[in-house]
């Protein structure tokens, strides 16, 4: 079993800013210990996962103090997970049925096999539909890279791309330069492409699945319409 050990004495040593000390010694101080023993269990990576506790859980990665957050096979219904930084976790697997992931970071996180029915994007649909309205023509290139594996949510140049950057692989133009369209790694379809990488299919990965649902929807309420 593994174990997180966090100390006022350790976190100060290593220059811990102010926002993860904030995070960490009230629970210290609630324990009444000197060391917090915390067992690295799947609702102990959740908690520090969780929005409130986000940046803490950047920086204790950064210095070392944990291990890459592994949920494989973790039951997550229902788990409120909005703004959860979960780039990298292994959700292989995992239940995410009915879970919120409104705005949660996913760069990285292997979910394939993962359970997403009626999980929480909310936004992330309507900001993809903006986005092939802004770029209707290249809908079905988007949709082909997808098919096969070719989007890399992490970059917007190569031949595996973002969602942006593969609009404008398609459009042959540079990814800054499509009218109306402009990266912004915060909006929230972004963020959910930060999930995919290179062999990526609908076949393997959840997020690539649902994408191309919602993709088939935009694409039905904009099909042109059929002469009398």
């Amino acid at each position: 079993m593994i174990y997180l050990h966090v100390s006022r004495a350790v976190l100060t040593k290593r220059g811990a800013p102010t926002y993860v000390l904030a995070a960490l010694l009230p629970a210290l101080a609630f324990a009444g210990v000197e060391v917090l023993h915390i067992e690295w269990t799947p609702l102990a990576i959740v908690w520090l996962c969780s929005r409130d506790y986000a940046a803490c859980w950047n920086w204790l990665r950064w210095r070392g103090f944990t291990p890459l957050a592994n949920l494989r096979d973790a039951n997550l219904s229902g788990a409120n997970l909005r703004d959860a930084n979960l780039s990298g976790a292994n959700l292989r697997d995992a239940n995410l049925r009915g879970a919120n992931l409104r705005g949660a970071n996913l760069r990285g996180a292997n979910l394939r096999g993962a359970n997403l029915s009626d999980a929480n994007l909310s936004g992330a649909r309507e900001d993809l539909f903006a986005v092939l309205s802004a770029a209707p023509a290249e809908v079905p290139a988007l949709l082909l890279a997808i098919h096969e594996g070719r989007v890399d949510g992490s970059f917007y140049q190569g031949d595996c791309a973002c969602l942006v950057g593969t609009i404008a692989n398609a459009r042959g133009c540079n990814y800054g330069e499509i009218p109306g369209l402009h990266p912004n790694a915060d909006r929230p379809a972004e963020r959910l492409f930060l999930a995919l990488r290179p062999g990526d299919t609908p076949a393997r990965h959840p997020i690539a699945q649902l994408v191309t649902e919602w993709i088939g929807e935009w694409q039905a309420a904009h099909a042109a319409p059929v002469a009398p």
